[in-house]
């Protein structure tokens, strides 16, 4: 796991371990599901986790807004470029170095029913999502919203449905 991914899920990686050291029970069932978690690859027109700055291009064209950020905080990793494209009812976000170059994508949320993120899609039930996914590693409550956590494919970093 890169430094980028272990900081985006090292909150979840602290509350894995809380919860597991506070109840024997949750920790045996913790580790049974960590045995057989169920991996996603997200893709909107094939463009998911890991795909370059070009072929975003050509899949969706000029984004209507593109927000370009270095982000120097070496806290969890060296210096890189954020950068932002807005598309409607889609945002991508991709990482490069800290001279622009060498995007990928480490974001995409999707708002618009009418984008298919495959295997899944906007307006699908709680139980269509998981009888295409599987189960989640996690189950949360964030703003009045219940959130299945998946992992990545190559377990690199997560997903939320």
């Amino acid at each position: 796991m890169n430094k980028k991914a272990f900081c985006a899920v090292f909150p979840v990686l602290v509350l894995a371990i809380w919860v597991a050291g506070t109840a024997s029970d949750r920790e045996s069932r913790r580790a049974q599901k960590q045995e057989t978690l169920n991996e996603v690859d997200f893709r909107v027109r094939n463009i998911g986790l890991g795909s370059r700055y070009s072929t975003v291009l050509r899949q969706f064209g000029k984004p209507l807004k593109t927000k370009r950020e270095k982000i120097l905080d070496e806290t969890c990793g060296p210096p890189y470029t954020s950068l932002r494209l807005k598309y409607p009812g889609l945002v991508i976000r991709l990482d490069g170095d800290i001279r622009g170059r060498d995007f990928r994508v480490v974001s995409v949320e999707v708002f618009a029913p009418q984008l298919l993120m495959s295997p899944i899609r906007i307006g699908m039930t709680e139980e269509e999502s998981q009888s295409l996914l599987g189960a989640p590693w996690q189950e949360r409550n964030e703003s009045g919203f219940r959130i299945l956590d998946y992992v990545t494919k190559g377990n690199d970093g997560g997903a939320g449905v």
